[in-house]
């Protein structure tokens, strides 16, 4: 297949218009009239993954984060980045992202769904899909439960062995978001709907500190396993759909606990 009807059934699966005018999404690196036989799905395109590609021959990257992501003056081995983009380049592997606009689409569901979160509504209201608000996370009131018993239930649903948890452990948790991703500017709108917890990543302490103070609990998974569920997704929506052969990266946490 060439990388175009590639790049036009993604867009159709996670539209662009539903980007953030920050991000950056679409066909970042590569040729659109390429030809595609072989995708490799990734969160990252990080070192790993561009040797990965290499050495087995890939075509095609598709990533959630954008291997392009800040303005860039030039493209050389100089700097970490460039390098990867050169790498990319001199093997000829295109990379497709699709960020905030899979967000939207998806990702809050898929995570909502992990942790049977059910009658789950868009958090951070950004827009309309097919007449349903939609927006980044879900917020839902749920059975009853200690906010240790929701460690024990997020380390399950998302195969961790330990999380980072901010609150009373016995305090009793009924309204819940999920924030996949980076949580620290969602704290706020949580405590503003009366939240008792969020479970997100990448919280800060002096943050963490603030919303225990205002009654809200949090539960930092790691914004890589939280987000990692766009792997197995993705790569089962393209074997679906396209005749190339789909692999799915290894998922492998890049936070360690020791």
């Amino acid at each position: 297949m060439k990388c175009k009807e590639i790049v036009d059934l993604l867009e159709k699966y996670s539209p662009k218009m539903y980007a953030q005018e920050w991000d950056n999404v679409s066909l970042l690196v590569g040729s659109e009239n390429k030809d595609v036989n072989s995708i490799l799905v990734t969160l990252d395109v990080d070192n790993a993954a561009i040797e990965y590609a290499i050495e087995n021959n890939i075509d095609m990257i598709v990533s959630h984060h954008p291997v392009i992501f800040s303005s860039m003056k030039s493209v050389t081995d100089d700097d970490y980045n460039g390098k990867r983009i050169y790498e990319l380049l001199k093997h000829d592997i295109a990379v497709y992202s699709m960020h905030t606009n899979y967000d939207l689409t998806h990702m809050a569901d898929l995570a909502a769904k992990k942790l049977s979160m059910k009658n789950a509504n868009a958090f951070e209201i950004m827009c309309e899909i097919n007449n349903e608000k939609a927006g980044i996370g879900k917020i839902a009131v749920c059975k009853k439960m200690s906010l240790r018993q929701w460690a024990n239930k997020v380390k399950e649903a998302f195969l961790l062995d330990v999380v980072k948890v901010y609150g009373d452990l016995d305090k009793t948790i009924e309204t819940v978001v999920v924030y996949p991703g980076s949580g620290k500017d969602a704290v706020n709108l949580a405590i503003m709907k009366k939240a008792d917890l969020i479970i997100t990543g990448d919280i800060a302490h002096h943050t963490a500190i603030d919303a225990m103070d205002q009654g809200l609990a949090i539960i930092d998974a790691t914004h890589y396993a939280v987000e990692c569920i766009f792997i197995e997704n993705v790569a089962q929506y393209l074997k679906s759909v396209v005749q190339c052969n789909i692999i799915q990266q290894e998922i492998k946490n890049p936070v360690k606990f020791i």
